[in-house]
């Protein structure tokens, strides 16, 4: 995504987000797809996404003892005027890392981490699968017993996190300052 996107735009992209993917989600996920790249801070997508809450562009319900969010008809309307805003690149870009996302959490993936001290530091080992298949195997060698708590956190909390960040390094996607 180029730029930083900012009040508006953000909130027409969370609903088209929603009106594309046809499936209700939780704020944790929305913001986990939109926040990804760097150009909506989590500030902005707050104030955005309550802005839609309150004004009933979302609707919410309850399901599995989630709060889920979907477009509601005053949303859909919103969007129709407003849809053009959003470059057709950016729709492409979030629409793929959004079905990655949700294809991880629902195809049976799990992940496991493991913190061993040697004889010269730690060794954390990171590991994504599912039943079929090893999606990432990774091992570091962090230099400090706190470095090495920090990271199998990290991992432990957002696996994903990780998975995406190798994916777009590899594909030359990702973004760096330097």
């Amino acid at each position: 995504m180029a730029g930083i996107m900012r009040g508006e735009e953000i909130k027409v992209f969370i609903l088209y987000l929603l009106h594309q993917l046809k499936i209700p989600l939780s704020g944790e996920i929305l913001s986990e797809i939109i926040l990804w790249d760097g150009s909506v801070n989590y500030f902005d997508f707050s104030e955005a996404f309550d802005s839609l809450t309150q004004s009933k562009a979302l609707t919410s319900m309850e399901q599995e003892g989630k709060v889920l969010y979907v477009v509601s008809p005053e949303g859909e309307q919103i969007l129709a005027c407003m849809e053009n805003a959003l470059s057709e690149g950016l729709k492409e870009k979030v629409l793929r890392s959004a079905t990655r996302l949700l294809a991880y959490r629902n195809h049976g993936r799990s992940a496991r981490s493991t913190l061993m001290e040697t004889n010269d530091g730690y060794e954390l080992n990171c590991l994504i699968q599912d039943n079929e298949k090893v999606f990432l195997n990774v091992t570091l060698y962090p230099e400090s017993r706190h470095e090495a708590e920090s990271f199998k956190v990290r991992f432990d909390n957002n696996p994903e996190d990780l998975l995406r960040g190798v994916l777009a390094i590899l594909s030359g996607q990702a973004k760096f300052l330097y």
